[in-house]
């Protein structure tokens, strides 16, 4: 096995990965043997010599350890592969009957610290965080053409945290056809159409569903008030679980657009042009 550079940590400073933090901050670090380049795969040890695990490295980040395993295994292809099988295996069972919008990998969640990989039907989104998961982007996009064969991986690294790891930000195709027009997911029965290459987040608060739909178990009957709504997915929900008026409200006229496209694709009925925050 190829030894790996070792960063060393302060007296004391160990605990927190100890008790289960996934992190090393730049403070707690006494020194490192070698020197390391952003991304690369390192361990970290007590002041005492004792391992405490492997992960990605940074020099140039207040985040200087990011943990990937805490044993003293390879971090070799079949370990990542290994990685995203068990993550989409728990949300297959979860969700396939619930949704095809899903979070396939969720960063620290799935013990893969800086990824998130989005699923949109048949549409994957790709977002690496960090120096250590930009290193291995060709990795994960070979191993999700090669486990979910889709028709496009659109990549929306464009968020401002990947400049304190030093990289810049990036959007783009990375596999499959050119995504023209918002992708058609389904949540419970409700239909939407995301932008993945334009829209907040990845496209879409794939995290709020189960927020949605509890929501539209209570709507009956009721006037629902939807602030800062975005493409409404919360009200759409709400008016098929019968609400019998609700206000949307929202900065962008753009995401306005889509609530109309939205309560249209689900039957329920017109947005009043007069008034584009009020849905009856």
């Amino acid at each position: 096995m190829i030894a790996l550079p070792r960063i060393i940590l302060k007296k004391g400073k160990e605990k927190p990965l100890l008790r289960g933090h996934p992190w090393v901050f730049s403070g707690a670090v006494a020194k490192a043997e070698s020197n390391i380049s952003p991304g690369e795969a390192g361990e970290v040890y007590s002041w005492e010599g004792h391992f405490l695990g492997r992960g990605h490295l940074n020099p140039y980040s207040q985040i200087v350890f990011r943990l990937l395993t805490r044993r003293k295994e390879s971090l070799d292809p079949s370990f990542f592969e290994e990685r995203l099988l068990l993550a989409n295996g728990l949300r297959e069972r979860e969700f396939s009957k619930k949704t095809n919008g899903y979070r396939v990998i969720n960063g620290e969640g799935d013990f893969l610290p800086g990824l998130i990989v989005d699923r949109y039907g048949e549409t994957l989104v790709l977002q690496c965080l960090t120096a250590g998961m930009d290193r291995t982007k060709d990795l994960f996009l070979d191993l999700l053409i090669k486990h979910f064969n889709p028709k496009s991986i659109y990549e929306r690294s464009d968020v401002h945290t990947r400049k304190e790891e030093g990289l810049p930000e990036a959007r783009g195709l990375l596999y499959g056809g050119e995504i023209i027009d918002p992708v058609e997911i389904e949540e419970y029965g409700c239909r939407f159409r995301v932008d993945v290459k334009e829209g907040q987040k990845t496209g879409f608060y794939l995290d709020q569903r189960e927020n949605r739909f509890s929501l539209r178990e209570v709507s009956h009957g009721k006037k629902v008030l939807d602030c800062f709504c975005y493409s409404g997915g919360f009200s759409v929900h709400a008016g098929l679980g019968g609400a019998k008026e609700i206000i949307l409200i929202d900065s962008s006229e753009e995401a306005l657009e889509r609530v109309k496209d939205h309560f249209a694709l689900n039957h329920l009925g017109r947005i009043p042009p007069s008034d584009q925050r009020r849905c009856l």
